[in-house]
């Protein structure tokens, strides 16, 4: 009967997920492997309220949610205060030339250990101008 899995029967309690290598979850099949979170069907209506409420209005590119965060952020930072925002692919230079129309100076590109781009940091210019 279980011929056809890699590995030996589950233990008690280990997700079904880990044998199958997969799961259903948001619509999509999402890849899973032992030890890995295996997503539940109770947390896709938080997973989908979460989305909406954060990307409302972004389209693909997801910059608008940064754009408004930059925004609120430069009229709450002290001059010469710092920024901190989390991206991902195409993001950084599409929001780029938007931080520096909100008056933010030295952005900075911090890339993870593959050199791809997750975050932007910036300062806000000494003067605090708008």
């Amino acid at each position: 009967m279980w011929r056809w899995l890699p590995r030996p029967a589950p233990r008690r309690g280990e997700p079904l997920a880990w044998l199958t290598g997969s799961v259903r979850f948001c619509g999509e099949t999402v890849l899973v492997a032992p030890g890995v979170y295996v997503p539940r069907p109770q947390s896709e209506a938080l997973a989908r309220a979460a989305v909406a409420r954060l990307l409302p209005d972004d389209g693909v590119d997801g910059t608008a949610y940064l754009v408004r965060t930059a925004d609120a952020a430069a009229r709450l930072l002290r001059p010469a205060g710092s920024l901190l925002v989390e991206i991902g692919g195409d993001q950084a230079g599409l929001l780029e030339p938007l931080l520096t129309e909100l008056d933010y100076r030295e952005i900075e590109l911090l890339t993870d250990a593959e050199g791809d781009p997750r975050a932007l940091c910036c300062r806000r210019s000494a003067d605090g101008a708008e």
